[in-house]
């Protein structure tokens, strides 16, 4: 039996005698997450989008596109010869997927749609009032989705409501329908939605599968959150957690998914309180294989790893902030500043651009937090070249980084 507590140099991982409970050490954790989330053996095209969906179960979606939107960022850096299509000819075509509320806005798989009762039954609750005070309004949106997919623009001379901001009343009431579970988003044509009734795109033997009861669905909408990340605490997370509940609510779920062996917990060196992992990774977390080669990738910025900012830089040594909201006097690395993985260690980070007219990947910054050898410049002009097929572009260029990145490309 292994101590916890050792006065000689400490191994990358103990086994607690008292509770069986892990230690890990920052390093090993980034060794191990590398490999969980695919960055060091992707999938492939079109079955490996959906395959990424299936294992993680949630990635957020998010509409700015400056180098492609979140949720295709997310995928491209665990799927090979990804292309945007994949997506919406997944969730739009296929409907293998469908788009909710479970970290924030998310891309989810099609048959977890049961698990969300619970949450569109309170936005029904929520919003009744609101659909009293509009009834008419409310019915004559009803009636125009009988005959096919409605965007809030089809709608014309209503009046605005204040509703993040004065809104059109057409938009939010497809919004507040859609959120209640009323209407489903039928496609998307650019940052526009275009809505149907649920039961028309929603297949049958999903629509009207018997839903878990709520706090069953809680449970599972733990357990996707936590098998999108591979590693949550119910601490320092509001956002990760907002759909679900509080702090408290969420230690409870994940003691409770403990105790089922949905889940088992970790100690991370360094962090306070327990960490958790899904069960079935347990195993990788005892003995995780090296990378196959040198690898790099650049993450979302809403990626599932970093949707703890403060465990991410527990475990990476570095914050990560996304640059997107800070004003332009504040900004230290770009706009859309994305982290980069190297072999699993947080190296620096990318600001990209993506010029769809001229074809061209815009390199406007490459940070590196240390000198980079040999070795990770040739990864680097690797990455970039997989980076400017995703995006269907042929030409890149650097603005500002380095001096080599130029020559090297």
């Amino acid at each position: 039996m292994i101590s916890s507590r050792r006065k000689e140099s400490k191994p990358f991982l103990e086994v607690m005698p008292h509770s069986l409970m892990l230690t890990v050490t920052p390093s090993h954790a980034r060794k191990v997450l590398f490999h969980l989330h695919g960055f060091s053996s992707l999938q492939e095209g079109l079955s490996g989008t959906l395959g990424v969906l299936k294992k993680h179960q949630c990635i957020q979606s998010d509409p700015i596109d400056v180098a492609g939107r979140n949720a295709d960022l997310t995928v491209q850096s665990r799927v090979s010869n990804y292309r945007q299509s994949h997506l919406h000819h997944l969730l739009y075509q296929k409907r293998d997927l469908f788009e909710y509320f479970c970290k924030m806005l998310s891309i989810l798989p099609m048959e977890k749609y049961p698990v969300f009762n619970w949450l569109r039954t309170r936005m029904q609750n929520r919003n009744a009032p609101f659909f009293k005070e509009h009834k008419r309004e409310t019915a004559f949106i009803l009636r125009m989705l009988e005959d096919g997919p409605v965007t809030s623009l089809d709608i014309k001379g209503w009046k605005k409501v204040r509703w993040w901001g004065q809104t059109a009343l057409s938009r939010v009431l497809l919004e507040r329908l859609w959120i209640s579970g009323k209407v489903a988003i039928h496609h998307r044509e650019g940052s526009r939605k275009y809505y149907v009734l649920a039961e028309d795109v929603i297949p049958q033997s999903v629509y009207t599968a018997e839903p878990p009861d709520d706090e069953e669905c809680m449970n599972q909408m733990a357990t996707m959150i936590t098998r999108a990340s591979r590693l949550v605490s119910p601490l320092r997370a509001p956002e990760q957690w907002y759909s679900i509940g509080k702090t408290p609510k969420i230690r409870e779920l994940l003691g409770h998914l403990e105790k089922e062996g949905v889940l088992f917990s970790l100690h991370l060196e360094g962090w306070k309180g327990q960490i958790y992992a899904p069960i079935e990774d347990s195993t990788l977390w005892h003995d995780p294989p090296e990378p196959s080669s040198d690898c790099l990738r650049f993450l979302a910025p809403l990626d599932p790893l970093t949707w703890n900012r403060a465990l991410f830089q527990a475990v990476y040594g570095s914050e990560y902030s996304w640059e997107v909201y800070k004003k332009v006097k504040d900004r230290k690395y770009g706009y859309y500043c994305l982290p980069v993985l190297y072999n699993g260690d947080y190296v620096g980070l990318i600001d990209p651009f993506y010029k769809k007219e001229e074809q061209t990947l815009e390199i406007r910054n490459f940070h590196f937090f240390n000198h980079p050898d040999s070795k990770l410049k040739d990864a680097v002009t690797k990455e970039l070249q997989r980076f400017l097929e995703y995006l269907g572009g042929h030409h890149i260029e650097a603005k500002k980084g380095p001096k080599w990145l130029n020559s090297a490309l």
